[in-house]
């Protein structure tokens, strides 16, 4: 009998990966050239992927797709990939939060609302309010607590790369370094991933 993964074993482990490139609709070679080749073998790799990287790797193969025959020739349709760079997404917001999902939930129906979601997640415009960008932030020793609320404020109305409020870069004292927490599943509608 096979032992049970906790959450965690199963986001580090090679067949869960598998398992959950299977479910979301990637086909064994591409699983293969993804895992093997480009080396994704676990949900940790594919969250610590840049977008930009992971799309490259793609491309690459596809433009391999003409030249080589046989077993070899793997092509990425366009919707896996986008299914692919929607799940490496919200694998990373999650580890932005601090929080490790239950990969083994994920199916094709939840990587399809990741798809969704991928547009607004992967949106990098700066919606910062102009008044709290335009507001004059200047360190000032005698002034030290009107320059630490403006900078919060500005912390919390500007998003960094992956569409966050910057607030989460400022620690108190008290701050403890903890361990990614397991959840079942992460609501994907909230604004903390």
């Amino acid at each position: 009998m096979a032992a049970v993964l906790s959450i965690t074993e199963a986001y580090n482990d090679y067949n869960s990966m598998n398992d959950l490139l299977t479910r979301i609709g990637i086909s064994r070679s591409c699983r293969e050239r993804l895992m093997d080749e480009e080396g994704f073998e676990t949900a940790a790799d594919l969250a610590l992927t840049v977008l930009k990287d992971l799309q490259t790797a793609i491309e690459y193969v596809n433009k391999l797709f003409g030249n080589v025959t046989g077993a070899g020739r793997i092509y990425f349709p366009p919707n896996r990939v986008t299914r692919i760079k929607a799940l490496a997404l919200y694998l990373k917001r999650c580890e932005t939060i601090n929080e490790i999902p239950d990969i083994r939930l994920i199916d094709l129906a939840k990587a399809q609302e990741f798809v969704l979601k991928f547009p607004s997640w992967n949106d990098k415009s700066d919606d910062t309010d102009d008044i709290v960008k335009n507001k004059d932030i200047k360190f000032e020793a005698t002034k030290f607590k009107t320059f630490r609320d403006n900078f919060k404020t500005l912390l919390c109305a500007s998003r960094g790369g992956r569409g966050i409020t910057l607030e989460y870069v400022i620690r108190d004292d008290t701050y403890v370094i903890t361990p990614p927490e397991e959840v079942a599943e992460l609501d994907i509608d909230s604004n903390n991933i």
